[in-house]
């Protein structure tokens, strides 16, 4: 019996390969950048991005579905239920180079406003 290896089954080596490898991108951040770190930056932020985008969809999934009952909880009111899914619809859905640098923070849900007088 032979057992097939699933291309998933390499992503956890792969992740760890990735964050081994751009360790010292962060001591060397304000030195002028390489192809070649260029190249592991890219595919870093590639392979983060393929774990972190569905977890930031299914968020945004839950979010818009308790948006809607917020609506109708709140009898109609779209302000709060527009408020709220604005935050959790909002901020980073792809992992770039620059927040593996630390020149960008990532953001998972957007930000909250000041409430405005009604």
């Amino acid at each position: 019996m032979t057992h097939r290896n699933s291309p998933w089954s390499l992503l956890p080596a792969l992740l760890l390969a990735a964050v081994l490898c751009l360790q010292p991108a962060r001591a060397r951040a304000d030195t002028e950048s390489s192809p070649i770190m260029g190249a592991l930056l890219g595919a870093g932020s590639g392979l983060f991005t393929l774990v972190y985008t569905p977890l930031k969809l299914a968020y945004a999934g839950s979010g818009l579905a308790v948006g809607g009952l917020v609506y109708l909880w709140s009898a109609g009111d779209s302000y709060r239920a527009g408020r709220m899914t604005k935050v959790i619809l909002g901020g980073d859905y792809v992992i770039t180079p620059d927040h593996l640098k630390g020149d960008r923070k990532l953001r998972f849900t957007g930000r909250k406003r000041r409430p405005e007088p009604r």
